[in-house]
């Protein structure tokens, strides 16, 4: 993984609290925060060229000095835009809707046999089902609760991996972390003027 590139990271906080039954000050008890992480390798039909958008995201990046001064929002999208969409997912939601209604007569009239005629359901964005691989990482003893700790995470499972630092020049990495990871990276970003590795880390939010 540490050749190509291709990978993604996760990471997450896990907390020890170390209670004793009758605390005193000299045993108080006590409290632990490490970070666990694991590298994720990416399907077979990725490439390199799927990660190739680090210059692109630094070039349209506001925290870029030299980048353009286009601050304009994206433009709202236009009801011929919004109709053109809904008539191609037509056949897809027209098909859906027969699913679900043939769905209901066999739960209520049918045996469950039938439940196999079925398949499943039909969609425009079917992604197929593949079990996914994980190497873990070493174990951190970092907290994952603040900014600067988040930073240090990063590089840190970026240095047990071994990429090269000229490998961030033109590639993104891909980040798994929970609701909190992109929150600290979007901070990160807007108090660093260099385009450090987290600044091309492309964070993916926990589902």
């Amino acid at each position: 993984m540490s050749t190509d590139g291709l990978c993604a990271i996760a990471y997450n906080n896990l907390d020890f609290d170390f209670k004793v039954k009758e605390p005193t000050l000299e045993n108080p008890g006590g409290f632990a925060s490490i970070t666990t992480g694991t590298f994720l390798p990416l399907s077979p039909e990725m490439t390199l060229s799927s990660l190739r958008f680090s210059k692109e995201l630094w070039e349209k990046s506001s925290l870029n000095p030299h980048g353009t001064k286009d601050s304009m929002p994206p433009s709202i999208l236009t009801p011929r835009y919004i109709m053109g969409q809904i008539i191609e997912a037509h056949p897809c939601i027209k098909l859906a809707m027969l699913w679900f209604i043939e769905d209901i007569l066999i739960k209520n009239y049918l045996p469950d046999e039938y439940k196999d005629l079925l398949g499943p359901v039909p969609s425009s964005k079917w992604i197929l089902i593949r079990k996914t691989v994980q190497h873990p990482a070493r174990a951190m003893h970092i907290k994952a609760s603040s900014t600067d700790g988040n930073v240090e995470i990063v590089e840190n499972m970026e240095h047990q991996l071994g990429t090269a630092d000229q490998w961030y020049d033109s590639h993104v990495r891909l980040c798994h972390g929970d609701l909190g990871t992109q929150e600290h990276h979007d901070t990160t970003m807007s108090f660093h003027c260099k385009w450090d590795k987290l600044g091309r880390a492309a964070p993916k939010s926990q589902l």
